[in-house]
Order: C-alpha cells, then structure tokens, then sequence
C-alpha cells in the first residue's frame, strides 16, 4: 500500500506545482489550555503480523513493543475485512462498517457511472496509462465521493460527541472540518488536525485554521516526528491517528512475518516516546494503540503463479487501464487487487455463467463469487455454497444466516441441533464475502486466488514475496496492542467493532470540550 501512497502523493504535489494559488497564512503560537489530556494514540502499521512480533520478542529485540504489551493488552487475532487492501480495511475502521456499507470497494474497482476502472495508485505504470491528474482527482474522491455520504466517520462521531480529533498520512479520514489543499482550488473533509504527507492543514478550538506545506515524505520517522511535535502541543486533540506504512514495503519485499521491519518500527517507538518524556509520564498521558491492518500471504517465485488478467478476459476484449468504455469497444473490465480480481460485463453478450463455468477450472483460482438478488453464491472447483442473510444459522458474532449447498467452501463447520455456524479457515467468511460482493457496482464475478498466486496484467516476471487482497487466516488475523487496560478490547475483535471501542476509550480518558 505505501508504494502506492507515495505515487499518489507525488501527483498531489505535481498539482501543488502546476496550479498557482496564494501562499497560505503562517501558523500561529499555540495556546495553553487548562484542560486535561490524555490522549489516544492510534498507530496503524500496514501489513503488520502477530508473527512478526512473537519472533521479535522471543529473539530480545522488540523492548518497546514488549514494554508495552506487559503494562496493557495484547490480542494476535483481530479480524479485518475482505478484500485485504488497506483502502477498503482503513475505511471499516474509520466507519465501523463492512464494505457494503461503507462503498469503498477495492484498490482497483470498476465504476459504471465513469465507464473505467478507478485505481488509486497501485504501479507508476497503470498511474500514467489513466494519467496523473484524474489519479489525484480519484484519490481525492475516495474520501469525498465515493465514501458512502451517510456513513458516519470516527472523525464526525467524536465531535459530536465534543471532542477533537487529528490524522497523520491516513489514507481514509474523512471528517467534519473543511481543508483547503494549497494551490489547488480543493478542499477536502477531515478531522480537525490532518496531516497528508507535506500538506498540514489544523483548525483551533476558536475556528482559526492553518494550512502549510512541510518538507516531508510518507514515512514511519516522518509520521512519527510530526506526531510528536503535535502530542508536545498542549492544544493536541483527544484521538490522534498515524498510518505507518514501512512494514507493508518490507511485506511486499521481504515476505510475510519477517522481524526485522518490526524491530525497526520498535526503535522509532522508542524515540516517538523518548522525545515526549519518561516512559512513565507518557504512558500516564496517552494510551497508545498499535495495530495491523491485514495480514500477508507467501508469494511462490515463479512466473506460472500470476494468472493474467488478458487470461481471465480471453476470448474477451478487455479494457485497458485509462480507457473509458465509450472511448474503446470492450467486452470486459477487470479490476485486479493482487490476490482479489473482479470482472465486470460490459455488454449483454457476455455471459456471466460462461465466466463462472471457465474460472471454476482455471490453477491458482480459489473462490468463484457473484451476486444474484439478496443471495450469494460461491464455487471452490466443482462445490458450490448458496447463502443470504436472516436465517435459522447464527454465527459466533450473532449474525444469522440461511444456507444451502456444501458448508466446506467456506470451511464452516455447523452443528444443526443447536443450528450454529462456526468458522475454520476464513473468520467471519459469511459477513466478509457478503461485505466485498456487496460492495460492488453492478453485474460482476469476483475472484480470490490460492495462496502463491496472484493477479497481474503480465507486466511483472514474478508474483509479490508477499501479497494481500485474498480472504484466507494468515491475511485476515491482526494484531493489536494496547498500552493500557482501562479499557478491556472485545473478547471477539473484529476490525469493525474498533470505531465505537475507540470512542469509549476517548470517553474514559477525557472530559469532553464543548462542541463548535
């Protein structure tokens, strides 16, 4: 996800430079508030895994994060959202919603209304083939339109509530104060504190507002050095929210559970404390929140691994990246998100059960999964589970569901005296499969792949060391670690559910402030 971020950042300075504006007001002196603070500090560490940090730890070199788990909480296996893209994760846990709900469907996800397939940045390549510019507008979108509009944020929920709140290289942060982006003519929705890379933008207590441009990069030091100069703010919100997002570079690079990127994020805990006080007065001031956002898969190097989209599309005209339909006579669009594909129809001639028949026997392909009315049906080979919501099956979180064909698909295990569903291999797979079909935008068949295997246009020679964007446990499990216990996380944690534990834990920590 990083790499990606840095491209999209990239253009939104290419925006900064080519279009003139005036140059904004500096920021003035703070000032010294009397109340009380104990903030929340939310860190997000992108691609972080349990596994990483149990090796660490039993190796000695993760003193910081070892510290913390002993004063706090510590769970490996909170449950995320499929698909496992950090622009779809992040979003469910700024709303508290699955991806049907918060409309955020992928990566890459093809928009009927624009005829093309929005990407948000994956490669420099497929930027420059849909161009910088509309890139930059999509990005900007994310949060300001294809959010869904009625789905409240952390960010709006805590001032209603009268508290403040602030984000630092969050790719999803939507929220209730307007911000100008310099140079621009833009304005976009976030916190009261919002920080996106060398854009800082802060609105006061008093409404005043100030938007400055920093020299820095997309970064963990560079998240966590400007996160220290705001916790030394006396003036600082209640919630502060950092994305972190060097341990997906190394995830990519690397592999998956690898502690050296962790011991490197350790040593910059350190300093992030070291540079606000002693460990006990910072921890007696803030509660920090370390979490991860999915999990990462193996990739097997070899180029018989990546099943190319011009594969799935065949014998199919597929639409390239950048092109509108009414611009190119396409039978297909495929949105591609490393372990996750979607195809879309794009004329009535194309036969969604020819689609299914065809995917159903094609190596590296796993699940096989379309929408008809309120029912989901899902193939793995030659089996097929049919199930909808509201039924005589309930799951451990509560959910009801209504059943038919082969459980094993999605390794459910049933006990049909008691008529409950418990999950094996993929953790809340009912409401997460509902959740990524659901979120779509008309007629489509997606796809997961098996694990090594990846989706790919063919311009790479080999899969990722490690991807994402599938649906299996070693994607789906994070951890979480708490500096604190007064607060206890939910005994069944799901990504999800972290938006309005957040909030209470804001609640126990602070008195409110009068809402604006």
């Amino acid at each position: 996800m990083s790499k990606r971020v840095l491209l999209l950042l990239a253009m939104l300075m290419i925006f900064v430079i080519v279009v003139p504006s005036v140059i904004p007001k500096p920021a003035p002196s703070p000032e010294l508030s009397s109340r009380p603070k104990r903030t929340v500090v939310v860190l997000l560490a992108d691609s972080l895994t349990a596994h990483a940090i149990d090796e660490g730890i039993r190796l000695g070199r993760l003193p910081t994060l070892s510290r913390l788990i002993r004063h706090g909480q510590y769970k490996k296996d909170m449950v995320s959202v499929f698909p496992t893209m950090s622009v779809v994760i992040d979003q469910s846990l700024m709303t508290g919603t699955y991806p049907d709900q918060h409309r955020i469907p992928a990566l890459q996800w093809y928009d009927p209304q624009e005829g093309r397939v929005i990407n948000y940045g994956d490669t420099f390549a497929h930027v420059r083939q849909q161009g910088f510019l509309r890139t930059a507008r999509w990005f900007l979108d994310y949060n300001r339109r294809h959010l869904n509009p009625r789905t409240q944020t952390i960010h709006e929920a805590l001032l209603r509530k009268g508290y403040l709140s602030g984000s630092i290289n969050m790719t999803a942060y939507r929220g209730p104060f307007l911000h100008p982006i310099p140079f621009t003519g833009q304005t976009t929705r976030g916190p009261a504190w919002f920080a996106l890379g060398p854009y800082v933008s802060r609105t006061r207590p008093d409404g005043d507002e100030t938007t400055t441009l920093s020299p820095t990069l997309y970064r963990n030091k560079d998240g966590l050095r400007l996160l220290s100069r705001w916790l030394r703010d006396p003036n600082h919100p209640d919630l502060m929210m950092v994305y972190l997002p060097d341990t997906d570079k190394a995830a990519h690079r690397l592999g998956p559970n690898r502690w050296t990127p962790v011991a490197k994020l350790d040593r910059e805990l350190q300093k992030l404390i070291a540079s606000l006080g002693s460990w006990d007065s910072v921890l007696r001031q803030h509660v920090f929140v370390l979490m991860g956002d999915s999990g990462v898969v193996a990739g097997k190097q070899d180029a018989k691994y990546l099943i190319t989209l011009n594969k799935l599309a065949s014998p199919y005209r597929l639409l390239p990246y950048g092109v509108s339909k009414r611009e190119r006579n396409a039978d297909v669009a495929i949105a591609s998100n490393e372990r996750m594909a979607v195809v879309h129809p794009l004329r009535a001639g194309v036969s969604l059960d020819r689609l299914i028949e065809k995917y159903r026997g094609i190596p590296g392909i796993d699940w096989v999964i379309i929408q008809k009315g309120r029912d989901i049906l899902v193939w793995q080979g030659s089996r097929q589970l049919r199930f909808r919501s509201a039924g005589q099956w309930r799951d451990p979180y509560g959910q009801t569901w209504h059943l038919e064909g082969d459980p094993h698909v999605l390794d459910l295990q049933l006990d049909p005296q008691r008529h409950l569903v418990q999950f094996g291999r993929y953790p809340d797979a009912l409401r997460l499969v509902k959740g990524g079909i659901g979120a779509q935008r008309g007629p489509c068949v997606m796809l997961t792949s098996l694990p090594g295997y990846e989706f790919e246009w063919g311009t790479s020679s080999l899969p990722n060391r490690g991807s994402h964007g599938g649906a299996s446990r070693q994607e789906l499990l994070v951890p979480i670690v708490v500096s604190d216990n007064s607060l206890p996380l939910p005994r069944m944690l799901r990504v999800v559910d972290l938006k309005q534990w957040l909030i209470r834990l804001v609640e126990v920590q602070h008195h409110p402030v009068s809402p604006r």
